[in-house]
């Protein structure tokens, strides 16, 4: 997921350690919440490509080599 689309999708805000972007920090906490609360309809674990389906707004990504943001 490219730097821009994490920043209009993800809700929690990042911690800052100083002034320069660099120091920009996420709570991987809050992040976990934000992904949990991202579940389908039926309840169950979201896979990788209903996250990306999820993050897509729907549309699904047809795109090869594609991965979900990780750690």
């Amino acid at each position: 997921m490219s730097i821009p689309t994490f920043e209009r999708l993800c809700p929690v805000a990042p911690i800052s350690f100083g002034e320069d972007v660099r120091l920009l920090r996420f709570d991987v906490r809050k992040l976990d919440q934000w992904i949990d609360g991202l579940t389908p309809q039926g309840g169950d674990s979201l896979t990788e490509t209903d996250c990306l389906r999820v993050f897509d707004g729907g549309q699904g990504n047809d795109r090869k080599g594609d991965q979900v943001a990780r750690n």
